[in-house]
């Protein structure tokens, strides 16, 4: 039988919250173990930036949960993406919404584009807390703490993108500039390296995906959207001015290959090692890998502190098990006991599931389920937000030459011959498309429903390929489709805060259920999200026109000519930044389950640390502001725990 491990942190969850604070934290001298649900049995999926769709469906990465948009049962025939009930698929019926389950949580399959967030959502957190450190001057040395900047010279793209020009002085400008062309070099000493796609792939598709591009670029600055400084929306300038512009896309791209939460945890773990060898006293990070997490354990003489997280061993033990594997066998129950702090990092699913399971979340809930009430703390699993986004899709007149000699296989073992050449590029030279994450520009905008002090809220960004959201089988049918083209359009800051999840029953092995509650089934259904989507929705259709006039596009395939865009938006619409169900919130307010400090209201020792966090949904992309939150965390926990030892 497995023996009791004692630590000074039991953190569960290797994603963008926990990886990090564990790397952070045994570095700083302290006993960490990281317990993750999955493995680290990592393939070309997880390599390769360009195949991070067809991660989100393997079964060594991926969990698949299945949500609920609308609670109407007659909305789901709506919408293409939602699953009937199917022993093939054990959570639907539902909307698939993809997650990871190996080391790294969802970096392991995330699209790796890294913007920094709008410095209104820090300044928020620290109106509603009173925390002054949480003001975005405050905030911005983490991420200067985590970006390895890596960015190209944006006078490349700039030069080529001029109004004006036909393609073939676009051929000449890009060819001149890219025999120029430099890195700006390595920026930075943080642990991410954040780059751009090469502009060169361009000279591969000159009448085909580098006319998507300019298109783009040419409509966008006909409505005052120009470049934005050095092309990078992470420039310190952009937030401070909440500018609007055209953007090449940041990504966590080194060498061509992944990077994010795994290879920061590895690192640490090497660089313990090294300091050991070299006699020095050091941190300890313990991985408890393809190990599930119960419950929290709580003290005997004290109901509120808690010592550890108790699990089980073994891969595939979840209901979200993807659909192809049998359930797993659970191994010996084991604690993992710890001596300062437990902190809780499964995201903003498997958090509140987990502290509802341990008695702390709403009383009515848990008293339904036959859960012993520890703490009453309505807001957990409450205040579920997501960002909406929509496909705007168009059929090329030819195929692209850029995705001629792609086939987007992986190679099953090492050693085995690569599928195609540009597989070989990417494996010799970590070079070509599959060295990117497909999007080849992004256009930042400010909707019709935002003031002109308010944060934009729309990135639009164009992928060579088909991509009108998640079902089983999306990625394949994606990227076999070598003459579509997708303008994603993405709406941050949006109104609904109505979503929640719920447990299903008490089994730890059983998915919760995940209502989103969209549009006009939220607590604020005034259509201000569905208009600014609209808005993003006509600036792709405004690009795609343009294109059919020059001959490029044959037609637009997503919404139809005779579509009502508003009906298109609410029945078409997904999300994949689920965030914001254990929130933070000031002393007064009933429903915030974390103070400033992400300690949970009513117990002791017990911290969240992830996308679970915030009152409102943050920026545009959510995986920036978590490892954002986690440095921050690192100091706290250090501090506090320095001060008391």
């Amino acid at each position: 039988m497995p023996t009791d491990r004692t630590y000074d942190f039991v953190i569960v969850g290797s994603g963008a919250g926990g990886g990090p604070l564990a790397a952070n934290l045994a570095l700083e001298g302290f006993s960490v173990v990281l317990i993750e649900a999955g493995g680290d049995q990592i393939n070309d999926h997880y390599s390769v930036p360009a195949f991070h769709g067809l991660s989100t469906e393997d079964p060594l990465l991926s969990w698949e949960f299945y949500v609920r948009h609308y609670a109407d049962d007659n909305r789901p025939d709506r919408d293409p993406k939602y699953h009937e009930s199917d022993p093939r698929y054990p959570g639907a019926p539902g909307i698939f919404y993809p997650r990871a389950s190996a080391l790294g949580g969802c970096t392991a399959h995330h699209a790796m584009i890294t913007v920094y967030p709008h410095e209104s959502d820090w300044d928020l957190i620290a109106q509603v807390t009173g925390d002054d450190s949480w003001r975005a001057k405050n905030m911005r040395q983490y991420f200067d703490r985590i970006e390895r900047a890596q960015y190209r010279d944006g006078s490349t793209i700039l030069n080529l993108l001029e109004p004006g020009q036909a393609i073939g002085g676009l051929l000449r400008r890009l060819t001149a500039s890219v025999e120029g062309e430099r890195a700006r070099g390595e920026r930075g000493a943080g642990w991410l390296p954040v780059t751009q796609a090469d502009p060169k792939l361009l000279l591969d598709d000159v009448k085909g995906v580098l006319q998507f591009v300019a298109a783009g670029f040419h409509v966008a600055k006909a409505r005052g959207l120009d470049a934005m400084p050095g092309w990078n929306p992470n420039d310190p300038a952009v937030a401070e001015g909440n500018k609007e512009g055209v953007n090449v896309i940041p990504i966590s791209v080194h060498n061509g290959r992944r990077a994010g939460t795994r290879e920061r945890v590895l690192e640490a773990r090497r660089l313990l090692e090294a300091q050991a060898e070299q006699g020095q006293q050091v941190g300890r990070l313990d991985l408890a890998l393809n190990t599930f997490a119960t419950d929290i354990v709580f003290a005997d003489d004290d109901a509120t502190r808690a010592i550890g997280v108790r699990c089980v061993a073994g891969a595939d033990l979840y209901a979200a098990r993807h659909h192809s594997k049998a359930p797993g066998q659970p191994g010996e129950p084991v604690t993992y006991r710890a001596d300062k702090e437990v902190i809780l990092c499964g995201g903003a699913f498997n958090t509140p599931q987990l502290l509802m399971l341990s008695g702390i979340g709403p009383q009515a809930e848990l008293e339904q389920h036959g859960i012993p009430i520890r703490i009453d703390l309505p807001g957990v699993g409450r205040n579920l937000q997501d960002r909406y986004e929509v496909g705007v899709v168009a059929r090329a007149s030819a195929p692209f030459r850029l995705l001629r000699d792609a086939a987007f296989e992986i190679r099953e073992r090492p050693g085995d011959p690569d599928p195609d050449p540009v597989f070989k590029e990417w494996r010799e030279e970590g070079a070509g498309i599959y060295a990117t994450n497909g999007a080849v520009l992004g256009i930042v905008m400010r909707s019709s429903t935002r003031q002109r002090h308010d944060p934009p809220d729309l990135y639009l960004f164009g992928v060579p390929g088909e991509f009108r959201g998640y079902k089983i089988g999306y990625a394949r049918e994606g990227v076999a489709a070598k003459d579509r083209f997708t303008w994603a359009v993405l709406k941050g800051h949006t109104d609904n805060t109505s979503g929640c999840v719920k447990l299903k029953s008490k089994d730890p092995f059983d998915t919760p259920e995940i209502d989103f509650k969209c549009f006009e089934e939220s607590d604020q259904p005034d259509g201000n999200d569905v208009q600014s989507v609209v808005d993003g929705v006509q600036l792709a259709l405004e690009i795609y026109a343009r294109l059919k006039r020059q001959g490029v596009v044959a037609e637009v395939l997503d919404p139809s000519p005779s579509a009502d865009l508003h009906k298109f938006v609410r029945d078409s619409a997904w999300g994949h930044h689920a965030s914001c169900t254990c929130k933070i919130g000031a002393n007064d307010d009933p429903m915030a389950v974390l103070d400033q400090e992400l300690r949970v209201r009513g117990a002791k020792n017990l911290r969240v640390v992830d996308a679970s966090v915030f009152p409102r949904i943050p920026g545009l992309f959510i995986l920036t502001s978590i490892y954002m939150v986690s440095e921050k965390a690192s100091d706290v926990i250090s501090a506090r725990h320095e001060r008391s030892s």
